[in-house]
């Protein structure tokens, strides 16, 4: 807690409550323009790497999250 206090993520209040601090506008589009960056970076040095395997593996992908095993239940 304090490692997130002192990089300014949370605000100690009084009687040992924290809360996750607020972001401004300018923040979060800080935030998603490097997203936007390094994820377009990631992806140009990622798929001229990619084997024909890996290729197989990324169209059958969809395939595997619509079964079972990728359902939630949210009843218990």
């Amino acid at each position: 807690m304090p490692m997130l206090q002192n990089e300014g993520l949370i605000v100690a209040e009084p009687n040992n409550r924290t809360r996750v601090r607020g972001f401004s506008v300018d923040e979060l589009e800080a935030l998603c323009s490097s997203r936007t960056l390094l994820e377009s970076l990631s992806v140009a040095i990622s798929v001229p790497r990619l084997t024909p395997d890996d290729i197989e593996d990324l169209h059958a992908s969809p395939v595997r999250m619509s079964g079972d095993s990728c359902r939630f239940d949210f009843d218990t």
